[in-house]
Order: structure tokens, then sequence, then C-alpha cells
């Protein structure tokens, strides 16, 4: 049997809570399950972006280190009746097929093109990803540092 060990909060995955707020203050929050890096991975990631266009990449690269979401809620109109209901995915690992995908990959795949087609979402899921890098909280750097 293949283990592997772990030193204690460097583990492969790290969910972190993401709170959007819009323009009205209106406020919404998910669980995103992102691959967590060595240092060493880190600076390699940190080397290739400077490299080339940061922005695409940087996006893909989010993107590609998403490994699930959690506590989602989705509005759905009907379009014939104009009815509004909920849907609700409580892990992306775990959802049914749906008339939008077939497989939970597919599910996270259209739902990360709908949070990243989303100001409010984008901004706040690339700030929470820069913090999965660095793997500190930037507040609390600061604090350690004055």
């Amino acid at each position: 049997m293949a283990k592997k060990l772990f030193v204690q909060l460097q583990t492969p995955v790290i969910e972190m809570p993401v709170t959007a707020i819009d323009a009205s203050g209106k406020k919404a929050r998910i669980i995103v399950g992102f691959k967590r890096h060595t240092l060493t991975e880190v600076e390699k990631i940190f080397t290739s972006l400077k490299d080339e266009s940061i922005t695409t990449d940087f996006e893909q690269l989010v993107k590609s280190d998403i490994l699930y979401l959690k506590e989602i809620t989705l509005e759905v109109q009907d379009v014939d009746t104009g009815t509004n209901s909920l849907l609700i995915i409580k892990d992306t690992r775990e959802a049914k097929s749906s008339d939008d995908w077939n497989t939970p990959e597919e599910c996270l795949a259209v739902l990360l093109d709908m949070y990243f087609d989303s100001a409010p979402w984008k901004k706040k899921i690339l700030q929470t990803y820069e913090t999965v890098l660095m793997n500190v909280e930037k507040d609390k750097e600061l604090e350690a540092k004055n």
C-alpha cells in the first residue's frame, strides 16, 4: 500500500469560503476546493506567469486548480413561464446530470465558466486563490510584521 506524508496545513486540498457582493450589496457564499501547492510549485508558477501573458494564463491556472465547488445555489428561470426556482448543488463531485451537464466534471466546468463570467465572483475567486497560493492570510502576515 503506497502512502504519502503531509505536514499539517499542507494537505493536497484547501477548502476556502468565497463571499461575493454585488453593487447593490447583496451577498452570496460558496466553498471552493483548491489544489494546494508546495512552495517549490508556487515558485515555478510565478516564474512561468512572468514569462507569459499573465491574465489569461492566470485565469486558466486558477480554473485548473479548482477541484470542486460546494454549497452552490443557482437561480433557474423557466423561459416559457417566466417562473423562477432554485437549484442547489451541495458538492459538484456528486452533481446529478441535468440539461446543462452530464457528469460532475462537466458540472464543475459549466459552473466555473458562469462564475468567471460574473464580475463579483471572478474578483473574489482570484483574490482567494492568491491567498491559497501563499498559504497564509494576508492580514495575519501584516500583523506579524508590525
